[in-house]
């Protein structure tokens, strides 16, 4: 078998993804029941990780195509597997193995979880996702916890409320016996400490849905199918229904994480949309309220002048109407008008004079 069919998978310069396929196989080939096997899987993996490295470097490309056959050993690949067999036996740790599968299918799967803006911002969701066995215990790292966060904040559409659940379980985990070397805490992040602070956000009606047509269609759905199996509306308020939703989303959504990113960056951009439409309606009705207030001025103004009016020309305020004040205001405007522009009209002959 080539490289690629010991790791069970098609070639691939990805090592995120050959480092996966080797902790499944691992788990496949034990050491002790297949030591043969599990020295041919150790060899692909080192190998395949050595092409990824220098096609990603670009120091040289290998066809895929031709993939290197690793039952026909070269002689001094023969005499390196013999000197290994003489090497004493040993046992093999799993632990390394099974935490980097463990961590490789929590960042997939909260990814996958975080893209989703139906599921995003619902507290049932982390609740029950954080809380999983294989995965709570993975905290108890503190280079993990830093690289949660990362990826937190890597992540937009975050409501403050789930980023303060975010901070509320990771200080769980902050002990006296786990104190960072640096002494400071993954929560004192820059990027981290900002997503706390209250600022302006669209509403949940904007924010946890899926605005495009595929994306309203993956969730329609899902929608769908659950509320069939339990004879029933599906209410992602209930805790109970929002697992249903998340297992059957997951397992949709597993192998197409490219188009979930593509559905994620759709919704970015029709929340941009929105936030754009929200700032001109915000522009619009803080101009419409000036105006409102600079009209309620003068018309504050022009009384006030009219009543003056009345008492310069003797005239009972209860006389007349605040219409009739207003027309004699508008009268006394126009003839002083046209004083200043006779005014003006002397001044300019007697410059000429």
């Amino acid at each position: 078998m080539n490289i690629w069919e010991w790791l069970d998978i098609s070639p691939t310069t990805d090592i995120a993804k050959i480092k996966s396929a080797y902790a499944r196989q691992a788990k496949r080939y034990h050491p002790e029941e297949h030591p043969e096997e599990f020295k041919a899987l150790q060899r692909a993996y080192k190998e395949a990780v050595s092409r990824a490295r220098n096609q990603n470097a670009g120091s040289f490309n290998i066809p895929p195509e031709q993939p290197a056959d690793m039952s026909g050993q070269r002689p001094e690949q023969k005499q390196a597997e013999d000197s290994f067999r003489k090497e004493p036996e040993y046992s093999f740790d799993y632990s390394d193995v099974d935490a980097y599968g463990d961590r490789e299918r929590f960042c997939r799967h909260f990814l996958l979880l975080a893209r989703n803006p139906y599921l995003r911002n619902n507290l049932h969701t982390w609740e029950h996702f954080l809380h999983q066995d294989m995965y709570s215990r993975l905290f108890e790292n503190a280079d993990f916890r830093t690289r949660f966060i990362r990826c937190v904040c890597g992540v937009a559409g975050w409501r403050r409320k789930t980023i303060l659940y975010f901070e509320k379980f990771l200080l769980s985990f902050h002990t006296e016996q786990n104190v960072p070397a640096g002494g400071k805490w993954e929560t004192e992040l820059m990027c981290f400490r900002l997503e706390k602070l209250p600022h302006l956000r669209l509403p949940a009606f904007f924010m946890d849905r899926f605005w495009g047509k595929e994306g309203r269609s993956l969730y329609k759905q899902m929608h769908i199918k659950i509320s069939r199996e339990m004879g029933r509306e599906l209410n992602l308020d209930l805790k109970s229904d929002v697992i249903r939703y998340m297992k059957l989303y997951l397992l949709s959504v597993e192998s197409k994480e490219d188009y979930v990113e593509h559905l994620h960056r759709g919704w970015i951009v029709q929340q941009i949309s929105w936030s754009a439409v929200g700032i001109v309606i915000c522009l619009v009705l803080v101009f419409s309220e000036r105006y409102s207030v600079e009209k309620r001025n003068k018309s504050a103004e022009d009384l006030m002048r009219a009543e003056y009016l009345m008492e310069l020309y003797e005239l009972e305020s209860g006389s007349c109407s605040r219409e009739e004040q207003l027309e004699i205001l508008r009268d006394y405007d126009r003839r002083w008008k046209d004083a200043e522009e006779a005014i003006d009209d002397v001044l300019e002959r007697y410059e000429s004079w």
